[in-house]
C-alpha cells in the first residue's frame, strides 16, 4: 500500500470512528444533564452539551490506537515504516498532553474550575 493510499485510509478510518463518538457522547451528556442551558449572555436557544470536545478526542485516539496496529503493515519507500518508532512516541507524547487538555476542559464544563488551576494544567501540558 502506498503512503497515499494509508493517509486516505487513515482519514475515513478518523472520520467513521470519531462520528459515533461524538454522536455518543451527545447522547450520554443529554442523558446525564451535562448540558449548557441558555441565559440572556448565551448566544444558543437551546440546551447544548458541553462535553462534545471529549467525543472528538476519543475517536481521534481510538483511530491513532488502531492506526498503530496496521501501520506495521504499510510500507513506504525502501521498505521504511510510514511512521518511524521516534516518530510514534513523539505522537504518543502529544496525545497525553492533549489528554491532560482535554481532562481539564472537562473538568471545566462541568464544575466551573479556577482559571489559575485551569492555566496551570495548560502550562503542564505544554512543557
Amino acid at each position: 500500500m502506498s503512503r497515499l493510499a494509508a493517509a486516505w485510509l487513515l482519514l475515513i478510518q478518523t472520520f467513521a470512528l470519531t462520528v459515533p463518538c461524538v454522536y455518543f457522547i451527545r447522547y450520554l451528556g443529554r442523558k446525564v444533564g451535562w448540558v449548557d442551558k441558555p441565559n440572556e449572555r448565551k448566544v444558543h436557544s437551546i440546551p447544548v452539551v458541553t462535553i462534545g470536545g471529549l467525543g472528538i478526542f476519543l475517536g481521534l485516539f481510538l483511530s491513532f490506537v488502531l492506526f498503530t496496529f496496521w501501520q506495521d503493515w504499510v510500507r513506504g519507500p525502501l521498505d521504511s515504516p510510514l511512521v518511524r518508532y521516534k516518530e510514534q512516541v513523539h505522537l504518543w507524547l502529544l496525545f497525553a498532553a492533549s489528554l491532560i487538555l482535554v481532562a481539564i476542559g472537562v473538568w471545566d464544563d462541568l464544575k466551573d474550575c479556577n482559571p489559575f488551576v485551569k492555566l496551570g494544567f495548560q502550562i503542564l501540558a505544554a512543557v
